[in-house]
């Protein structure tokens, strides 16, 4: 466990992006719930991904936590979020759409997390909050 969270810590080296990552922890007891984590590119768009313990799904935390990410990167100047969903995560896609993704036909060449298939979502970014 040291060793991936050193290795995710030291991002993946190349200047034109920037990794974070963040657990996912449940307040009333500290309890790690998931992750939630973005590539940040140069040119001022960011991949986003989220992950929740099957225990712990269809209970908002996907949505408070990527919110909170999403949050995050608008305030740090990030204007716009994409992400990646494979076609029979349906939780998943309700969940991007709920917090204003739109689905997209064409995306940029360097997002990472795509796989053959998945459909691809975004939304611009303000610094306004991103709670809906």
């Amino acid at each position: 466990m040291h060793a991936r969270i050193a290795r995710l810590a030291r991002g993946s080296g190349r200047p034109d992006e920037h990794w974070f990552n963040a657990v996912v922890r449940r307040r009333a007891d500290g309890c790690v719930l998931g992750r939630v984590e973005a590539t940040r590119y140069a040119a001022g768009w960011a991949e986003v991904a989220y992950l929740i313990g099957v225990p712990y799904q269809r209970a908002g935390y996907g949505r408070e936590a990527t919110t909170w990410l999403l949050d995050h990167l608008a305030a740090a100047g990030v204007a716009e979020a994409w992400a990646t969903i494979a076609p029979g995560n349906t939780a998943s896609i309700a969940l991007v759409v709920a917090l204003g993704f739109e689905r997209r036909t064409t995306w940029p060449p360097t997002i990472g997390s795509y796989a053959s298939g998945d459909l691809v979502y975004a939304r611009a970014l303000s610094s306004r909050s991103s709670r809906s």
